[in-house]
């Protein structure tokens, strides 16, 4: 038999199951190389993360594991997926080895793996420089141990002292990276970073050596238990194809790259609070919802499920108010590029009424070398993440930003502004042309509103991206725009994204309402 041809089902599980039994513990993201890094200034790569897969038809797959787990897979893991031979064992393996990583995987969430890429999304919206942030020293170690404890940034310049050897230099911006502690690693890890080239490139310096990497440890056997589900009576609506609209809602689906494999999707839902029922309780007036979420493929394979409960409390005397405002809840679930089927159920507990909906999604791809960018969100909050607006939970945080999309009232219609509320605009540009000599892009955005009814343009703004700040091959737009002195109406809104570099232009364009 040829050894790129697909192995039978028992030897994938001996690969995945024997090979692959050595990784880190299921609670914490860290590199799995045995092997210290000899200069961690620069990041080296093993011959083994560039083999490639013999199959050439599966391109993508080579970039999962260049990409997607470069910095968590262990050797013996990435040695096994090397081995595979068709695109159907190289999904098993996908699915195996995160399920192996799944700290509850009784549940339906893999925290692990959102945390993962939330990282990566993260990294690459603080982090981009000539490169995707991902890539860069900052952004390898921040999706192996998370955020720092403590952060000593010096992005001006100064002197910087090296802590092995005492070498001095002046005038770079500089960076020193805290941990309490390090699960693999131990405790008061200090990581060094300069910018060298004063570019947004700050690479790890001197003092790193074996202390920055995790050693393998821990043995995890593999995980064959399905995830319980436990909203059955939901997910039967959605297995026999059941429509019911005994309460409405809509929805909206925005797309956010992480990597060339894997597209970060938040699902948003509104439900106009009129339509839950509210029950009286001790001091408050109280509305439940649950809701149950599933995607599926062309072929009809679930890649992505999930459940939750969302409650509305509500003082009695606020009611009237309330009554009048929606109720928003978002779930991120991560895809390829692709067409899927999305179904959606909630059940208002207190009245017993249910409703569905079901629609497609097309997931985008984005290429290597071609301008693109995320959805364009229209949102009524935007701001900084903090434990306030997104405690723990993920919802509406996107990087380091909060941002709570406005859903239209009526599914396919343009979303609606009151002229008291302010217009915040977000968008991620990727694949910007870099300058080879400053290793910097050049960009200018365009922000334009314009009145559907007479065609004339009543907000114009143009904006150079030189004093954006983390901005590299990757930009992140956010800007607030006031409406006040719009009249009612409909209104079509465009970015317009210049690359002065490689002379690309793309926008993009939403319509909106404003009552």
């Amino acid at each position: 038999m040829s050894p790129w041809t697909c192995y039978d089902s028992s030897f994938l599980t001996f690969l995945v199951g024997y090979l692959c039994l050595t990784v880190g513990p299921a609670n914490a993201l860290l590199t799995q190389s045995s092997t210290p890094l000899s200069n961690p200034g620069l990041v080296h790569v093993n011959s083994k993360e560039t083999a490639q897969v013999p199959n050439k038809k599966s391109a993508g797959y080579q970039k999962w594991l260049d990409e997607d787990v470069r910095w968590i897979i262990s050797d013996t893991e990435r040695m096994a997926f090397n081995l595979l031979g068709c695109d159907q064992e190289r999904d098993h393996f996908i699915e195996v080895f995160w399920q192996r990583r799944d700290p509850t995987p009784d549940t339906l969430e893999n925290e692990y793996k959102d945390e993962h890429y939330r990282r990566i999304v993260f990294a690459n919206e603080q982090f981009a420089s000539s490169i995707p942030g991902w890539k860069t020293d900052r952004g390898r170690f921040y999706i192996m141990y998370g955020p720092p404890d403590d952060i000593e940034s010096h992005a001006s310049g100064g002197t910087y002292t090296s802590p092995v050897g005492g070498q001095t230099t002046s005038n770079l911006p500089f960076e020193f990276w805290h941990y309490r502690y390090v699960e693999g690693v131990g405790q008061d890890v200090t990581l060094p970073f300069v910018d060298f080239c004063n570019c947004g490139d700050y690479r790890l310096t001197d003092g790193g050596g074996s202390h920055y990497v995790a050693g393998e440890q821990g043995v995890i056997a593999p995980n064959t238990s399905q995830p319980k589900i436990r909203l059955k009576d939901l997910e039967r609506l959605v297995a026999h194809n059941i429509n019911v609209q005994q309460i409405p809602f809509t929805v909206r689906t925005d797309f956010v790259r992480a990597t060339d494999f894997t597209v970060m999707v938040p699902i948003t839902l509104r439900v106009r609070n009129r339509d839950i029922t509210f029950a009286k309780t001790s001091r408050l007036e109280r509305g439940t919802i649950n809701i149950f979420g599933r995607v599926t493929t062309g072929s009809g394979r679930v890649v992505a499920t999930f459940e939750d409960t969302v409650q509305v409390d509500a003082p009695q005397e606020v009611m009237p108010k309330v009554m009048a405002k929606a109720t928003l809840y978002q779930r991120e679930v991560l895809l390829r590029p692709g067409q899927y089927r999305l179904d959606l159920v909630i059940h208002d507990t207190n009245s017993d009424r249910v409703g569905t909906l079901r629609r497609g999604v097309q997931v985008p791809e984005y290429g290597e070398d071609e301008i693109a960018t995320s959805s364009l969100v229209l949102s009524d909050k935007m701001g900084p993440a903090s434990q306030e607006n997104a405690p723990g939970t993920g919802h509406f945080l996107i990087g380091n930003t909060y941002v709570r999309p406005l859903v239209s009232p009526s599914q396919g219609m343009p979303i609606n502004l009151s002229r008291d509320q302010p217009l915040n605009v977000w968008m991620q540009v990727y694949q910007l042309a870099v300058d080879q000599k400053t290793n910097k892009p050049s960009a200018s955005v365009e922000y334009e509103v314009e009145n559907v009814a007479n065609g004339k343009t009543a907000i114009h703004i143009l904006e150079s991206a030189d004093r954006m700040e983390n901005i590299g091959n990757q930009m992140t737009l956010r800007k607030t725009l006031a409406v006040a002195n719009l009249q009612p109406g409909a209104y079509n809104f465009r970015i317009k994204v210049h690359d002065n570099i490689s002379r690309q232009v793309f926008e993009r364009s939403t319509t909106f309402n404003v009552d």
